[in-house]
C-alpha cells in the first residue's frame, strides 16, 4: 500500500505505473528476505541440522507453517534435494519455488486445478485467463478440501479481499493457501502448548488433547484405531499431529463401525437413487436415530451443515451434522457425569438419573442388558429406588462401597443406551408404552384372522372401502410385517414384539400384534409425511423469522392440549370398534379452533365484533387442509360460540397469523404493541408475536 501511494494518488494504476510498481515491490520483498536471513542461523549450537528442518526454521521466522512431506517435495522442485540448504541463496531459491506452488504438492495442485475448473466461469476472460464468479469460490474450496476446510474459509472469509469481478486459478491457489495456513497454524499453536508442558502424557491422551480444541472430543479407542489403521508410532510432533487431524476429519471423528453405521441410516432414506435427502426425508431420519423434531429443526439442522448451499442433506454434510450431534452429546455426558459423581461409584439408580440427565430414558431390561454386556456392576436395587426417600444417590452408593466407572466407560454406556434406546422403540413401532398397552387391549389376542382385522378397523379412517383399497391394504400389511421381522433381527433383546412366524399374513390368514403395530405406525407416518409437507410449504409462504415460528409452534402447542381432550370426547360418542377409535385417536392431528384464536386475540385487548368473527372462521376455513363444520354463509354465529370445532392444523394456523398481521384484523397490531409498551401490563408470546412483522 506504501509503495501504490508513492507512485499515484489515484484508484487505478496505467501500465506504465504498474510496472513501475511491479519492480519496487519486488525490491522491497528481497530487502525484507535480505534482512531476515541477516539473524538467520543455519546451524545453531553448531549441530547439524537437516535440510528439511532447516527449511522449517527459516520459514517459522516469516510465520509460515509447511509440512515436512511438502517441503521435502518443494525441494526437489527447486533442484535443492541433495544440498544441505544452510545458505542464503539455497533458501531464496527454496522461496521462490514455494511462492510459485503456494506451498501445495504436485499433488494438490492438480486436486486444486479440477476444483478451480468445475466453478462457474465468468463470461469475460482476461490476460490472466479464465476467471471463475465470486460466488463459486466456496464451492471450489469445498471440492477441494472437503467440509472442514470450507468451515475454515467461512470463519476468514470477511476479512478477505475477493476481486469481484472474477478470481483467477492463481487468487484461487493464495485463497486455498491461506486456508491451510490457518488449518496449520491452529494445529501448530496446540502442538506446541503442549510439548512445552512439564508434565508429558502418553501419545494417546496428547492427541485427545490436541483435538479438543478443534473441536473433537474424542474417546480411546477412537484414537487407537486411527493410529493403529495410519501406522502413526512416531514421537508427538507437528508432522504427527496433522497427519492424524486430517485423517480424524476424513471420518468426521467416527469409528469405522460407527461411520458404516450412519451412512446404513443415511442410505435407508434415500429415494430413487437420489444421493442427498429433502427437509422432509431428514425428518424422518431424525425420527429413525432417536432425535425427533419438527419441521423448523430439519431446516436448522440443514441450514448448519448445507456447505454447498443446494437446499438438501448430502451424506458428508448429514456426517459432519452427527458429528456436530455427538460433541454435544459429549458435553452433556462429562456434565451428568461429574454431577452424579459416576467416578466415584455407581449403582443402578444413580445410572438411570446420569442418562436422564442426558435426556436419554431407556427401559429397564435394556439398560441391564447394557450394563452386563459392559461388565459394570451395580447395586442390587430397582430402578428409582430414590424416590420417596431422603437418601441421596451418594449415600447409597458409600454403604455399598461400589466402584465407579471411567469416563470412557460412562460415555461407551451412554452412547449404547442413545443408540439402542430407537431400536428398542422402533420393534414397538415407535408407540410409547400406554399407547402399546392401550392398543393391545383393543387387539385382544396376540393374531387375529386378517378378516377379522378389516372388521375392527372399519371405523378407524383407513380407507377399506373398496376392493383396490383393500388390496393396498393386503399390500400395506406384508410391508408392517416385513418390517416387524427386520426390527426383530436389529437386536435379539425384545424378541416378544416380534411376528411368531416368517409366514406373511396373505399366506398365514391371520396378523401378528406387531406387524399391526408397523401397519398403523406406516399410516400415521403417511398422515405425517402429509403434515410436514403442509408446514414446509406453509413457511415458505409468511413472512415470519425462525424465531417468531418456534414462539408460535410454543403458543399452537399450548393450546392444542384441550382441544385433543374435547377431540377424544367426541369420538366417544360414535359407536364403533375399540381398535378404530383408538387408531382414530392416534391419528387425530394437533388443531386449534377458531374459538381458541379468538380467545387469544381478546387476551390482549383486540375489540371482536361479529363481522370479525365471520371473517375469521372464512380464513380458517380456507386456510384448512379439511372442510371444517362451520358454514361461513351463517351470520348468526352458533350457541355455544366456545363449541368444539376441526380448526386449523399449524401450516393453517401461521397462515391465519400473517393475514391477521397483513390486514391488521381487528386493529390486532396496535393492540398488541400497546400491550408491549404498558409497563405495568405483561405480555404474552401471542402479542410479541403479532407485533413482531
Amino acid at each position: 500500500r506504501e509503495v501504490v501511494q508513492q507512485i499515484t494518488t489515484f484508484d487505478y494504476m496505467d501500465f506504465e505505473d504498474f510496472s513501475d510498481f511491479s519492480e519496487r515491490a519486488i525490491l522491497e520483498e528481497r530487502k525484507g528476505y535480505q534482512d531476515l536471513l541477516k539473524t538467520w542461523v543455519p546451524n545453531p549450537f553448531d549441530k547439524f541440522v537437516e535440510p528439511a528442518e532447516q527449511v522449517r526454521g527459516f520459514l517459522n521466522m516469516l510465520n509460515v507453517i509447511c509440512t515436512r512431506k511438502n517441503i521435502l517435495e518443494i525441494l526437489d522442485f527447486a533442484g535443492l534435494k541433495d544440498e544441505l540448504c544452510n545458505s542464503p541463496q539455497e533458501m531464496l531459491r527454496f522461496l521462490a519455488a514455494y511462492q510459485s506452488c503456494e506451498g501445495f504438492t504436485k499433488k494438490e495442485v492438480s486436486v486444486l486445478r479440477s476444483a478451480f475448473k468445475s466453478c462457474e466461469e465468468r463470461a469475460h476472460v482476461g490476460p490472466e485467463g479464465r476467471l471463475i464468479t465470486p460466488k463459486s469460490l466456496s464451492g471450489g474450496l469445498l471440492r477441494f478440501g472437503g467440509i472442514y476446510f470450507l468451515e475454515t474459509w467461512r470463519e476468514m472469509k470477511y476479512r478477505q479481499k475477493i476481486n469481484q469481478t472474477g478470481v483467477s486459478f492463481y487468487e484461487f491457489l493464495i485463497h486455498a493457501r491461506r486456508v491451510r495456513e490457518t488449518q496449520l497454524q491452529l494445529v501448530a499453536q496446540a502442538v506446541e502448548k503442549i510439548c512445552s508442558s512439564d508434565v508429558r502424557q502418553g501419545l494417546i491422551e496428547e492427541l485427545r488433547m490436541l483435538c479438543r480444541p478443534l473441536g473433537f472430543t474424542l474417546q480411546e479407542m477412537e484414537v487407537t484405531e486411527i493410529l493403529q489403521e495410519q501406522g502413526l508410532s512416531e514421537p508427538f510432533c507437528l508432522d504427527l499431529a496433522w497427519d492424524f487431524v486430517c485423517h480424524l476429519r476424513s471420518r468426521h471423528g467416527f469409528t469405522k463401525a460407527e461411520k458404516a453405521e450412519l451412512l446404513e441410516s443415511f442410505h435407508r432414506f434415500q429415494k430413487g437413487g437420489e444421493d442427498e435427502l429433502s427437509t422432509v426425508k431428514i425428518l424422518e431420519l431424525m425420527a429413525w436415530l432417536g432425535l425427533g423434531g419438527c419441521i423448523e429443526k430439519a431446516h436448522e439442522m440443514l441450514r448448519r451443515v448445507d456447505f454447498d448451499n443446494n437446499g438438501v442433506l448430502g451424506e458428508n454434510e448429514f456426517l459432519r451434522l452427527m458429528r456436530m450431534q455427538k460433541e454435544q452429546n459429549l458435553e452433556t455426558y462429562t456434565l451428568a457425569y461429574c454431577k452424579l459423581h459416576l467416578g466415584d461409584a455407581v449403582t443402578r439408580s444413580r445410572l438411570v438419573a446420569a442418562l436422564a440427565e442426558c435426556d436419554i430414558f431407556t427401559e429397564n431390561q435394556l439398560l441391564e442388558v447394557i450394563t452386563l454386556r459392559h461388565g459394570i456392576k451395580t447395586a442390587a436395587v430397582t430402578f428409582g429406588s430414590f424416590a420417596g426417600t431422603s437418601q441421596g444417590p451418594s449415600v447409597r452408593a458409600a454403604r455399598t462401597k461400589l466402584p465407579g466407572i471411567s469416563w470412557d466407560a460412562w460415555v461407551v454406556v451412554a452412547e449404547e443406551a442413545r443408540k439402542m434406546t430407537p431400536i428398542w422403540n422402533r420393534k414397538r413401532a415407535c408407540f410409547k408404552e400406554p399407547e402399546v398397552l392401550e392398543l393391545k387391549k383393543a387387539f385382544g389376542a396376540e393374531e387375529v384372522p386378517v378378516s377379522d382385522l378389516l372388521w375392527m378397523l372399519l371405523d378407524s379412517g383407513l380407507p377399506l372401502q373398496h376392493a383396490d383399497e383393500r388390496h393396498r391394504f393386503q399390500e400395506a400389511l406384508a410391508e408392517a410385517h416385513r418390517t416387524a421381522l427386520d426390527c426383530s433381527m436389529e437386536d435379539d433383546a425384545n424378541a416378544t414384539t416380534a411376528p411368531t412366524s416368517c409366514a406373511s399374513p396373505r399366506s398365514s390368514g391371520t396378523v401378528h400384534f406387531a406387524t399391526f403395530l408397523h401397519l398403523i405406525r406406516s399410516y400415521l407416518e403417511s398422515i405425517k409425511q402429509k403434515q410436514m409437507q403442509r408446514e414446509e410449504a406453509a413457511l415458505r409462504s409468511v413472512s415470519f423469522s425462525a424465531t417468531e415460528v418456534a414462539d408460535f409452534r410454543a403458543i399452537f402447542t399450548s393450546h392444542v392440549v384441550s382441544a385433543h381432550v374435547q377431540a377424544r370426547q367426541e369420538l366417544q360418542k360414535e359407536p364403533c370398534h375399540p381398535l378404530s377409535f383408538v387408531v382414530r385417536c392416534l391419528a387425530t392431528r394437533p388443531r386449534v379452533s377458531c374459538s381458541e384464536v379468538i380467545r387469544m386475540a381478546a387476551s390482549i385487548g383486540a375489540r371482536i365484533k361479529m363481522s370479525h368473527r365471520s371473517m375469521l372462521r372464512k380464513k380458517i376455513r380456507e386456510f384448512s387442509d379439511e372442510k371444517t363444520l362451520i358454514d361461513v354463509e351463517d351470520e348468526e354465529p352458533p350457541d355455544d360460540e366456545f363449541a368444539l370445532e376441526d380448526g386449523v392444523d399449524f401450516a393453517g394456523f401461521l397462515q391465519v397469523m400473517q393475514w391477521m398481521s397483513d390486514c391488521n384484523w381487528c386493529n390486532i397490531n396496535t393492540a398488541a404493541e400497546e400491550l408491549l409498551l404498558n409497563p405495568r401490563s405483561v405480555a404474552t408470546g401471542f402479542s410479541r408475536c403479532v407485533s413482531a412483522p
